[in-house]
């Protein structure tokens, strides 16, 4: 006879990041900051993309429930930002329209 415990999670139920906020979105001069908020301290990783999916900047935070991040991209366009932990990952467009 053999016995297993499982396990049954609701979608999304072990998702560690709890709010991600982009701003502002879109940005007339290249500045962006970024805060995230975790359910537990989590290492996460901010990941920086072009359109053409090239990795233009990678930053890595130490375990913390909380991030507050600022940053400039120099030039017009779309970027992804992508947030990840261990458990979640999240992507999100920023618009860079610098104003002549």
């Amino acid at each position: 006879i053999a016995q297993h415990e499982i396990e049954v999670l609701q979608l999304n139920e072990d998702r560690n990041i709890l709010n991600f906020e982009l701003s502002p979105n879109p940005s007339n001069d290249g500045h962006f900051n970024i805060q995230a908020q975790f359910d537990q301290a989590a290492e996460s990783r901010l990941n920086i993309y072009n359109l053409k999916g090239q990795l233009l900047k990678t930053v890595v935070f130490d375990a913390a429930n909380f991030i507050d991040y600022q940053d400039d991209l120099l030039n017009n366009g779309l970027y992804l930002i992508e947030l990840q932990t261990r458990k979640t990952k999240v992507t999100k467009q920023l618009i860079v329209e610098m104003m002549p």
